[in-house]
């Protein structure tokens, strides 16, 4: 019989076979996901777009990077993404101005909605996780579990991003309807 099984699957334990195909199949789709990336980032439109949307934020285009990025499976694939520096405040004087941080912005990817280089798929299975379990150690195990690699330490920081910028649109959204509320009372 294992003859049977060993002939046709290549492993005489099924729970290996089938992990195995998820496997080669997650990797087939994220190698998929990548290449139509760096093909949209490359695309010759898309940059012109991306020029004009970064000039009406006070930024200038400076070149191509190769940068790492977190897909689904929590991996890390390179892609070639267009990076665009903030112009430095003008010269005045007095102290020189400090080092701006975060000065280069990766617009295109976080218009695709890659934020700070996690896929918004490993976000939403991440935070999903971290906030079902007990401990960050054991989201971290569960994600394994779902096949996507993960420890504890970056699922935290992850989280803790995510939840941070959650906390700033839910404040914007909310100074917003606050302000139409107001302005709404006075014009009556």
């Amino acid at each position: 019989m294992n003859d049977v099984i060993l002939s046709v699957m290549v492993t005489c334990s099924f729970t290996d076979y089938e992990q195995n195909v998820y496997e080669r199949h997650h990797l087939e789709a994220e190698q998929e996901i990548t290449d139509i990336l760096n093909l949209l980032l490359s695309s010759l439109t898309f940059l012109q777009t991306l020029k004009q949307l970064a000039a009406k934020m006070a930024c200038r285009f400076v070149g191509f990077r190769n940068i790492s990025i977190h897909l689904k499976s929590g991996r890390k694939w390179t892609v070639r993404s267009p990076v665009f520096l903030r112009s430095k405040p003008k010269g005045k004087r007095g102290r020189p101005p400090k080092k701006q941080k975060g000065a280069l912005k990766h617009l295109g990817l976080e218009r695709i909605g890659i934020i700070d280089k996690i896929s918004p798929a490993l976000v939403e299975v991440c935070v999903s996780m971290a906030v079902l379990c007990p401990s960050f150690e054991v989201a971290a195990h569960a994600l394994r579990g779902l096949g996507i690699w993960m420890n504890q330490h970056l699922l935290q920081n992850l989280t803790g991003r995510f939840a941070d910028l959650a906390l700033k649109v839910r404040c914007e959204c909310h100074a917003e309807e606050t302000w139409r509320t107001l302005s709404g009372t006075a014009k009556r």
